[in-house]
Formats: structure tokens, sequence, C-alpha cells
């Protein structure tokens, strides 16, 4: 199973959610990308995953393309108007995109810009959002 996660740039939120997932579910092959990426991926972000035990590999934005897009059995946007950016974007793909409120009935908030707290907050919702990912992406898969 592949999925895509994506956010605005591919700096915390999304490498996060592929982080996580990677790392409790061993069958999954998780990876992540921005619409409009940023340069680096966040240091608060790196440290709220190494909080939970979570070496993040990924250390450069990077942005979406179709062929990542194509790549993946699943795309999951960390907010309903990036899954409408996507679909715009790929409508060829348009039948394997969704938004994470499609999946846990709420977007993520982009701790971008933050502090510290608010990208904890973030990496704790997505871990916990990780069962009900995982069991969304094996019902598409």
């Amino acid at each position: 199973m592949t999925v895509l996660f994506v956010c605005a740039g591919n700096t915390c939120r999304s490498p996060m959610a592929a982080a996580l997932l990677k790392d409790r579910f061993d069958d999954v092959d998780a990876d992540s990308a921005g619409i409009a990426t940023g340069d680096v991926t966040s240091r608060f972000a790196i440290a709220a995953l190494e909080e939970r035990g979570v070496t993040l590999s990924q250390t450069r934005a990077k942005q979406i393309d179709a062929r990542l897009a194509s790549k993946a059995d699943v795309v999951i946007a960390m907010a309903r108007r990036q899954a409408e950016t996507l679909k715009e974007m790929f409508a060829e793909e348009e039948g394997k995109i969704f938004s994470m409120s499609d999946v846990i009935g709420e977007d993520i908030p982009d701790p971008y810009g933050k502090w510290t707290d608010a990208y904890r907050l973030c990496c704790d919702k997505l871990f916990e959002a990780t069962p009900k990912i995982y069991e969304f992406i094996k019902k598409r898969v």
C-alpha cells in the first residue's frame, strides 16, 4: 500500500504524517509532498517527532507532480481545499484523492510559523489519527 500525504509547503504536516504512519505500520509505503513547497523540513516538526521516538528522514521539501500522484494508491491532503486543488491539478487521479476531513472528519491545522507547542499538537493529532488513516487506506487498496 502506498500513500502520499500532501500539505501546502511539505515542511511539517505531510512529512510528519508520513513518518508516523511508516513508524506504526510496516506494510505501508508513505511519502509526502507539497502543493507549493517550502525549503527545508521544519526543525519544530523534526523535534515533535523525535519526542515520540520517530526519526524523520526527509529533510527537504518536495513539490507534488504527476509521477508522485500516479505512484500512490491513495493521496491524502491535510485540508479540504488542498484536496480540491489536487483534484484540479491531477484530474486523472481524482478518485484516489481525499482530505483528512474525509479520513478523520476534520482538517489538520497548519502549525507553520507558530511555536513548538503547535507542532506538538499537530504531531499528537496525526499520531492519534494513524489507525484511522491506515484503515481508510486498506479499504481503498
